[in-house]
């Protein structure tokens, strides 16, 4: 991880969160509150989680409170997939 972005919210910013970036090197930015547009590639990438979750779900005939097991499956596939720009 070379960045974490948040939306400024008060669990997130805490001193021992901010010192323990700052020992692994990692860049902490902070969005202003209310300004969703900031976050507009997390949240794509929230809503194609989800739609996801939901198709296995549907395709699987699963019920409803699955969804949490469907959204870690989606989650991990996702993290395991090649990103192209990030080579």
């Amino acid at each position: 991880m070379k960045r974490l972005h948040t939306n400024n919210r008060r669990e997130y910013v805490t001193l021992e969160l901010q010192s323990f970036l700052r020992e692994q090197g990692i860049i902490y930015e902070i969005s202003t509150l209310y300004v969703y547009q900031q976050n507009g590639h997390a949240e794509q990438l929230n809503c194609i989680l989800l739609e996801k979750a939901q198709l296995i779900q549907l395709e699987a005939c699963l019920p409803d409170f699955w969804w949490k097991f469907a959204m870690a499956a989606v989650a991990h596939v996702y993290n395991c997939t090649f990103v192209r720009c990030l080579k």
